[in-house]
């Protein structure tokens, strides 16, 4: 038989794991409430502008206000989490995020994320705390 301790610790990494992928998602599809539904209502989401923001409300305020942007689309480049126990966990991740305002110009990130994550009482798996930080840009411009 398979030792619990074990089991609930692959768990809650896939649960955080599958978190990561939902921030990936949610952000590529404009989904305000989505988007702000993934973090603890004090979370705090460190922007790779260096710019803090915290509390679900605000984070709200911040990512809704931002300018018209055009698409854009995350790919994971990695994803690690590590169970911390007693509901919290620990995680860092690579994304490769392309953006487009609809010319032919197109912006290219490298971004790390490093997480802290936490169960809320409902026994859900929320983002405690993030932060970004841009590891390298470039621009293309399609022929």
């Amino acid at each position: 038989m398979a030792d619990p301790e074990a089991l609930a610790q692959m768990l809650a990494e896939r649960e955080c794991a599958t978190l990561v992928g939902n921030y990936a998602r949610l952000a590529d599809g404009n989904d305000v409430d989505g988007f702000v539904a993934l973090f603890t209502p004090g979370a705090v989401w460190g922007r790779a502008d260096g710019t803090a923001i915290e509390g679900r409300e605000a984070i709200r305020n911040a990512y809704a206000s931002r300018p018209p942007r055009g698409a854009s689309r995350h790919q994971l480049l990695g994803v690690n989490v590590e169970f911390l126990g007693a509901g919290r966990a620990e995680g860092v991740s690579t994304a490769l995020v392309v953006k487009s305002d609809g010319s032919k110009t197109k912006q290219v990130h490298i971004l790390s994320y490093a997480d802290r994550f936490e169960q809320s009482d409902d026994g859900r798996w929320l983002i405690a705390a993030r932060s970004s930080e841009l590891l390298a840009t470039h621009t293309m411009v399609e022929p």
